[in-house]
């Protein structure tokens, strides 16, 4: 009887194993970007953000104030491949990018992992805790962020954080 029983844990001790060297190793790379990436890695890892691009109707009054905000800001975003308010906002975001054309207005993007804690040497100091995530500087300080949902679009949203601060000489 313990011989079978033996046998019987072996088989399944052996099963377990050759089920777990079959599983992804935890190094491999998650099927979606991690790090800072361009607009057009963006689109490019998922046409759907371009698709949403498309179809967005920015809000008018916004975009005419963001097209000429005359004062040098930088806005970090930082999104989820796997997230859907990203899939929702970053692609309106881009869009209006595109729309309001102003060198005022840089913007770089980071992509992060499913925990928001990689890449660690971008999410450590500020404090990523939902996505997306907009973080708005001005002469090298933060004067406001969007956190995974904006209040009324994303555009209206910015317009208030800058219209609020005011930042430039």
């Amino acid at each position: 009887m313990e011989s079978i029983l033996f046998t019987i844990l072996t088989i399944g001790l052996v099963s377990l194993s050759a089920v777990q060297d079959s599983s992804p190793a935890k190094n491999d790379a998650p099927p979606y970007p991690i790090g800072p990436v361009s607009v057009q890695e963006i689109m490019s890892f998922n046409p759907e953000y371009r698709e949403r691009a498309d179809g967005y109707a920015p809000n008018s009054e916004a975009l005419e104030f963001l097209r000429h905000f005359p004062h040098p800001v930088t806005i970090e975003v930082f999104y989820g491949g796997w997230c859907g308010d990203s899939r929702a906002h970053v692609p309106e975001y881009i869009k209006v990018l595109e729309l309001i054309n102003n060198a005022n207005i840089t913007t770089t993007f980071v992509a992060v992992d499913n925990k928001k804690q990689e890449p660690l040497d971008l999410t450590q100091d500020r404090h990523i805790e939902r996505v997306p995530t907009f973080i708005v500087y001005a002469e090298g300080r933060e004067i406001g962020r969007i956190v995974e949902m904006p209040e009324g679009s994303v555009e209206e949203h910015l317009m208030k954080i800058l219209k609020s601060e005011k930042p430039g000489p």
